[in-house]
């Protein structure tokens, strides 16, 4: 597979190469038809190979997500954070981290190691996000809390290796950035105050044009929505009167929850 992956770099170096001398030939002889077809042969295939090389590992001995793909980054953050030791005793510096960007999709916390030389997912930062990660015989799988199977990876050569161009045509959104708490509720204003389930289901299946594909989280309740479901109770008169003295009568609303709890812990008060 090593192999295989340095067949690939070189092969989309020498293709880049090439671009570039067609480029060039064809600024200086633009009506030569044969330099534009060139051109379009050479672009289409660094294209194909970038797609092939884009291959990220399952690593359980990895502690973060981490690549040498510098260019893929957005958000960046320049930092020296520590050194790494490899397996081959080998060592990196990481150099900074950001969000791994393929697409309109976005893998958050993702860290820049210079020399790397291959693209690693962390089991124990998927499992820091609350996800299951099981190992069979010729297969891996991530769940979610419901187990529900978000991510299937194949062995081969005794590694479990990922395409994230195929993984992201599913879109499993627990490998997203999550979204910022502004911008979750601007977009549950957005869409009519849907509830953020459904809007990740959108997100998902890339069912709504401009829907950032991110996870969106409550993390508390939405005014309008409460007050819109609200409903508005009263007691029966009583038959009877039973107030035999001045000031017996009392009226008084309960009002809450509220979003502030009082010191003693409680949401809900009395007004007379």
């Amino acid at each position: 597979m090593e192999v295989y992956l340095e067949y690939l770099k070189h092969l989309k170096e020498s293709v880049a190469t090439l671009h570039e001398i067609v480029e060039e030939a064809r600024a200086e002889r633009p009506l030569d038809r044969s330099l534009a077809s060139a051109c379009i042969y050479t672009k289409h295939s660094q294209e194909i190979l970038e797609y092939l090389i884009v291959l990220w590992y399952l690593d359980s001995g990895c502690s973060k997500h981490i690549t040498e793909d510098r260019s893929q980054f957005s958000n960046f953050v320049k930092k020296f954070i520590e050194i790494v030791r490899f397996r081959n005793d080998h060592f990196g510096a990481i150099m900074g981290y950001g969000d791994y960007v393929i697409d309109d999709s976005v893998i958050s916390w993702v860290y820049y190691v210079e020399g790397l030389g291959n693209n690693l997912f962390s089991v124990g930062q998927f499992c820091d996000s609350d996800l299951e990660v099981a190992f069979k015989k010729h297969s891996c799988y991530v769940r979610d809390t419901d187990s529900v199977e978000l991510i299937k990876v194949s062995c081969g050569s005794n590694l479990y290796t990922i395409s994230v161009k195929d993984m992201l045509k599913s879109s499993p959104i627990c490998l997203l950035s999550k979204a910022s708490k502004n911008k979750s509720w601007l977009w549950h204003h957005y869409l009519n105050h849907l509830n953020l389930g459904t809007i990740n289901d959108l997100a998902r299946k890339d069912l709504v044009r401009g829907l950032p594909r991110l996870k969106f989280e409550k993390d508390h309740l939405c005014s309008a929505c409460q007050l819109g479901k609200s409903k508005k109770h009263t007691y029966k008169l009583k038959a009877e009167n039973t107030i035999m003295e001045v000031l017996h009568t009392l009226y008084m609303d309960l009002c809450g929850p509220m979003r502030v709890q009082a010191s003693m812990g409680r949401n809900t008060f009395w007004h007379r």
